[in-house]
């Protein structure tokens, strides 16, 4: 028997070296914490009149990028009214009316409903137009905060209004406005606190009561009284007895009304002195602690959502991508390691 020659085992011990040395850097690399996506997050807020958007970015700073006035169509959508568009006359129905006086009614231009994802698209893509001058490209993900009263039917227009326009978002579902600026406004707290955030705005008043711990947050109850907005004011000289009213009666029938630990105020007319002044009788001194922390009230939504969306996608377990239709227009998905817009 011929011993095995030092040549033929040299290839197995240099295999052997190179798969320890293989292994070696594979648990180094392990070891190091994935990278940061580094990509902004959208926020949009959608108000009865009106929409904003704003940019979270990496470092944390926020940035109010636009506020835009709803179309009419727009407003009724977010009312819950059906949007309505004239079927356009025909040519031959003056003639005919005048001949046969009875075919006026039938001659009528007709109300035909159009659909809430018509109504909220001109919306999400003037929003979206403008976060993408603010950043120089295109985006993919945006997340938007909406009021609690929207039904399913709005909620479902909405996302569909996003999909249109190519834009995906990282949360499950829109966000209740209200808690969207409850984070805006920094509510977090390890101890369990009750939360009153109060949106008034041309549009209405509305409120939402919380309870919040280490950043979670449970809804208790949800009001809302359109007639109570900021345009009414004018004409009803009872109009501020009349918020103080549905407020102080909101908070006792949630049997909270000395229980409000903090309360965050949100909406185009939130920074009035005189809705100032009747958050101050109903709640006293907790107006006064939230006075001093608070959130630009018209962008407080917006930025919110904008944060949640930010922190969602910074997760390295965020897996979804974007549109392929989108994601190869912006500079924001190309590579992850690039440094943030």
């Amino acid at each position: 028997m011929f011993p095995r020659s030092r040549c033929a085992q040299a290839p197995w011990s240099l295999a052997l070296l190179l798969c320890l040395l293989l292994s070696f850097c594979t648990c180094i690399a392990a070891q190091e914490p994935p990278r940061r996506r580094l990509v902004p997050g959208v926020g949009f807020s959608l108000a009865h009149d009106y929409g904003t958007a704003s940019v979270h970015h990496a470092n944390s700073t926020v940035a109010n990028v636009v506020k835009i006035e709803g179309s009419p169509a727009y407003k009724q959508f977010m009312r819950g009214h059906s949007a309505a568009s004239p079927h356009p006359q025909s040519a031959l129905c003056p003639r005919l009316i005048a001949s046969i006086p009875l075919l006026d009614a039938i001659c009528q231009p007709s109300q035909l409903p159009s659909s809430g994802v018509d109504a909220a698209k001109p919306m999400v893509r003037a929003l979206k137009a403008s976060v993408e001058a603010y950043l120089g490209t295109t985006f993919c993900f945006a997340d938007v905060a909406i009021p609690a009263t929207l039904s399913a039917d709005q909620n479902a227009a909405i996302r569909d209004a996003l999909a249109a326009d190519g834009l995906q978002t990282a949360l499950p579902n829109p966000i209740n406005a209200a808690l969207a600026a409850a984070v805006a406004n920094g509510i977090e707290t390890d101890d369990e606190r009750v939360l009153l955030a109060v949106d008034y705005s041309r549009s209405g008043l509305a409120a939402v009561l919380f309870t919040q711990e280490l950043g979670v947050f449970d809804e208790l109850r949800h009001d809302a009284w359109p007639e109570l907005g900021d345009d009414s004011a004018p004409q009803d000289p009872r109009h501020w007895d009349l918020v103080s009213a549905a407020l102080a009666n909101f908070l006792r029938e949630s049997d909270r009304r000395a229980g409000v630990d903090d309360l965050v105020s949100y909406g185009d007319r939130a920074e009035e002195k005189q809705f100032r002044d009747a958050l101050r009788d109903v709640l006293g001194k907790a107006q006064g602690q939230a006075e001093a922390v608070m959130f630009d009230p018209i962008f407080a939504s917006a930025a919110g959502v904008a944060d949640a969306s930010f922190n969602v996608m910074d997760d390295p377990g965020f897996s979804k991508k974007p549109f392929w239709s989108c994601g190869w227009r912006s500079a924001l998905y190309r590579d992850s390691s690039e440094a943030e817009l």
